[in-house]
């Protein structure tokens, strides 16, 4: 698994305003929190987090870059995109241990074209991703692997779905 380095600046002014000049100057405000530790309110430059996301995606191990050296493991738990222009105007940062369970959203990609709608019919996909537990005690179930092995995506054929089936389903993993 791969991870990504982000450099992060602490900042201590917050509010719209405050965002707002923010992205004028090309930073993207960002909230780093978890593991009982204080929230912190941090500034991340915004071209270097959108090659972040375009080169990883958003279900990526950060390491998080803070002033005074301090690194810190992180995911990104949330992002606030703009309605119509989608860049991010937000970004939720939460420290994790490669030891412990964390949920993430893991999206699905649909591969190939199924045979129920190469004969004329539609396919629906209701999720595009789905949530995971991931812990770090075993390595044998897919939706359960260490942390530094996080999920990127999950890929199905969908070639052989005929016209005739009504539900395809992901299994909790026992």
């Amino acid at each position: 698994m791969q991870q990504a380095r982000l450099d992060a600046q602490v900042r201590n002014k917050s509010g719209k305003g405050v965002a707002r000049s923010l992205r004028r100057d090309g930073k993207v405000p960002a909230v780093l929190y978890g593991r009982e530790k204080g929230t912190l309110s941090l500034q991340i430059d915004d071209r270097t987090f959108q090659t972040l996301l375009r080169n990883y995606g958003s279900n990526v191990l950060v390491d998080l870059a803070l002033p005074g050296n301090e690194i810190e493991t992180v995911i990104i738990k949330s992002l606030q995109r703009h309605p119509v222009k989608r860049n991010v105007l937000h970004a939720d940062f939460q420290r994790i241990s490669l030891e412990e369970k964390i949920t993430t959203s893991v999206v699905i990609e649909a591969v190939g074209t199924p045979i129920g709608v190469r004969d004329g019919g539609v396919l629906t996909l209701t999720r595009r991703q789905i949530s995971v537990i991931v812990c770090h005690s075993t390595h044998q179930i897919l939706y359960k692997s260490m942390s530094k092995d996080l999920i990127l995506e999950i890929v199905s054929e969908f070639q052989t779905l005929s016209s005739t089936m009504r539900n395809w389903r992901f299994w909790r993993a026992q």
